[in-house]
């Protein structure tokens, strides 16, 4: 498998997770389209993979997207768009909402420093679950309610994920989660609280989440999709850009 073919796989397979523990949650493979729709308030958690290079699979995703009640994302991987899409055959009621570079490594780089001392507790209970899905929800500006309905889902946490999050006394600040997917580690939910950023809280806890994992599974593959403020973070951990992904989201009047 190249890396564009994988990092759109570990796309599909990370949303499915989100999506799996919620109880309306529709999985469909469709020609050209992955669905991972949770059914979730948040449109992030609701998502549909163009796979293909035809533009007729956009029309299908926006076809699904407005015969459901809650909003989503289509994520698009450029580097399978063809030229079609690429001259602006994508529909014209989708807007784009945020853009993600798919990234990969098999080692890291040692730290340049040593990190902050944090205790790490483990998202295995519900203070932790709630914890983790406040930091990411401060952190990105979601409502706070509606991101617990998904990520403090205790069905969320099984026994394939890593979740930490790191507490400096007894406020926890910073969070990272790695699942097993597909044998390869996934990180995500990589947040700090606004007011603690720019610190290395963030690299710390995924360093630690990632080597918990590792040393559990023997893996050593690693995969991610990151924000452009999160990329040189990343980057300075040693993962290398792999494919990148533009997310659109219906217009509103296009209900």
């Amino acid at each position: 498998m190249n890396e564009v073919d994988e990092s759109v796989a570990q796309a599909v397979g990370a949303w499915r997770v989100y999506a799996a523990p919620l109880p309306a949650h529709e999985f469909q493979e469709q020609p050209g389209l992955s669905i991972a729709w949770g059914n979730a308030d948040l449109a992030f958690y609701n998502a549909i993979f163009l796979r293909d290079r035809l533009a007729g699979s956009a029309d299908r995703a926006v076809q699904f997207m407005r015969e459901r009640k809650v909003p989503g994302i289509l994520l698009l991987c450029e580097s399978l768009a063809g030229d079609d899409l690429a001259s602006g055959g994508l529909p014209p009621d989708l807007v784009v909402s945020f853009e993600l570079t798919g990234m990969a490594s098999d080692r890291l780089i040692p730290p340049v420093a040593p990190g902050p001392l944090f205790e790490y507790r483990r998202t295995n209970n519900p203070v932790t679950a709630a914890a983790i899905s406040d930091i990411n929800s401060h952190a990105y500006g979601s409502g706070v309610e509606s991101g617990r309905a998904v990520m403090a889902n205790p069905l969320l946490w099984g026994r394939d994920t890593w979740g930490y999050v790191a507490f400096e006394g007894d406020r926890p600040v910073a969070s990272a989660a790695t699942f097993l997917i597909d044998g390869r580690l996934y990180v995500a939910l990589v947040a700090t609280e606004p007011d603690a950023q720019r610190r290395g809280h963030a690299e710390a806890v995924m360093r630690y989440s990632l080597a918990e994992a590792s040393a559990a599974t023997g893996v050593s593959r690693m995969v991610l999709h990151a924000t452009a403020a999160g990329r040189p973070v990343y980057e300075r951990m040693g993962f290398h850009d792999t494919a990148h992904f533009t997310a659109y989201m219906k217009t509103p009047s296009s209900h």
